[in-house]
């Protein structure tokens, strides 16, 4: 995807300045966030109940764009960036879930995620 490439190439010149544990995180953050982008944009689909749930681009930029206000004097160890990425995807994707299902399936994508991409 050539988007992937692009927020890949933005995010891994942002973090030129972070300790080598978060640079490391830099393709993790891109490949888990565009994944999850896809799976939400794929599977909770806008029904006349959920009209909201509308998942495009923009949420995918946005999820990247919150890990980008990382200060690198407080966001020095693999940890912290993996927690300010479940934050900011729990900002624009957990944020807009109504029922409990939804946010449950949103949960789960982000364990496999984390499993996927950040474990050591």
């Amino acid at each position: 995807m050539l988007g992937g490439f692009l927020l890949h190439a933005i995010t891994v010149g942002f973090f030129a300045e972070f300790p080598q544990p978060v640079k490391d995180a830099a393709e993790a953050i891109v490949n888990a966030s565009v994944e999850i982008y896809g799976r939400m944009s794929t599977d909770l689909l806008p029904t006349p109940a959920k009209s909201h749930y509308i998942f495009n681009l923009r949420d995918l930029s946005k999820c990247i764009q919150g890990v980008l206000q990382a200060d690198p004097g407080v966001i020095r160890e693999h940890d912290h960036i993996f927690r300010l990425f479940c934050h900011e995807c729990q900002r624009v994707f957990h944020d807009r879930l109504i029922d409990k299902t939804d946010k449950k399936y949103f949960y789960g994508i982000l364990s496999e995620m984390s499993s996927k991409y950040f474990s050591k």
